[in-house]
């Protein structure tokens, strides 16, 4: 069984599902789209964008790929912006809808992914 999803809040629960799940020893990882894109705003991404990016690696095996085929464009960043440096746009991002539910991905782990989909 896999569980895709967590409490986003930057302020008062950060790291909520994240230290649960440590707590409790259930294994975790995080997608590794900031070492294969450059994202833009927010790094968070709806639970659906997060399946098909697990969907998309399943097929290809790829990360860059992966990330490249469901990654929205407005969610990434400017030709010739840095490696991990994200560009802020006032007032959040658009086209997300209010009370959609959210995942917090980003950075690191193309191997504890793919480990935990082999599983």
């Amino acid at each position: 069984m896999y569980i895709v999803g967590g409490i986003v809040d930057r302020n008062r629960h950060k790291r909520l599902t994240l230290d649960k799940a440590e707590l409790d020893g259930i294994r975790h990882a995080r997608l590794p789209i900031g070492a294969h894109l450059k994202m833009s705003g927010s790094v968070v991404l709806t639970v659906n964008q997060v399946l098909d990016i697990l969907l998309a690696w399943l097929e290809l095996r790829d990360w860059k790929l992966a990330c490249e085929r469901a990654v929205p464009m407005r969610k990434r960043g400017l030709q010739g912006n840095a490696p991990g440096q994200r560009l802020r746009r006032e007032g959040g991002d658009e086209g997300e809808e209010e009370g959609e539910d959210e995942a917090e991905v980003e950075g690191f782990g193309d191997e504890g992914v793919a480990e935990l989909l082999a599983s």
